[in-house]
């Protein structure tokens, strides 16, 4: 982060990698909280020289939200993957919730139910109490598969090929290039992430 606060703009565009990076060391609340500031933490005033004005200052954003603040003109890729996997994280985290109530809910005594799902989440749903605490997560679960992003990268993620070691000299935004670069340094957490890209080949079946 230090090299974010020695060059506020980010003129090599380490905003479009760190996401991804924070996920692989599941840092899923401090990732959320990044991406949020870019897309709405300035606004075509916003005066990078100027110290004095906050900066990549949120904290503790909602994760479960809906994706519409993230709508944009000019979206970031890198950004935009890394939130995509995180909410499949969220839905994963969801999933282990609802399944620890049914397999095992009526078996144990309530503390050691409660223990079993909070090992099954990880810190962003574990500190949501609200969440803990449903029985039932059917109604989490059915909201966080409406989110949905741009679905151009996603052949491309079921299908790495040759991507993986492609070498564009420049990209532009939209271009099969942009997509690699992408896909180079992303891939590695969506692969750490079980059942991550097993859950965008169904959804890029229906």
């Amino acid at each position: 982060m230090d090299m974010f606060r020695l060059c506020r703009s980010d003129n090599m565009g380490l905003r479009s990698t760190a996401p991804s990076i924070m996920l692989r060391l599941d840092k899923v609340q401090e990732c959320y909280d990044f991406i949020k500031w870019w897309y709405t933490g300035t606004d075509g005033q916003y005066d990078w020289a100027d110290a004095s004005l906050p900066y990549l200052n949120i904290k503790d954003a909602d994760v479960f939200e809906p994706c519409d603040v993230f709508i944009s003109e000019f979206p970031d890729l890198g950004q935009g993957v890394a939130l995509v996997l995180l909410k499949i994280k969220l839905l994963m985290d969801l999933q282990s919730l609802q399944e620890a109530s049914r397999s095992v809910g009526d078996n144990v005594p309530q503390e050691i139910l409660d223990m079993i799902r909070e090992k099954a989440v990880g810190p962003a749903v574990s500190s949501r109490p609200e969440i803990m605490e449903q029985p039932d997560q059917s109604q989490n679960i059915a909201a966080m598969r409406k989110q949905k992003s741009n679905i151009h990268f996603w052949p491309a993620l079921l299908n790495p090929a040759s991507h993986l070691v492609a070498r564009p000299e420049y990209y532009s935004r939209g271009q099969e290039s942009e997509m690699q670069v992408t896909l180079k340094y992303s891939y590695a957490s969506w692969a750490e992430t079980p059942g991550a890209i097993d859950i965008i080949r169904t959804l890029s079946k229906a």
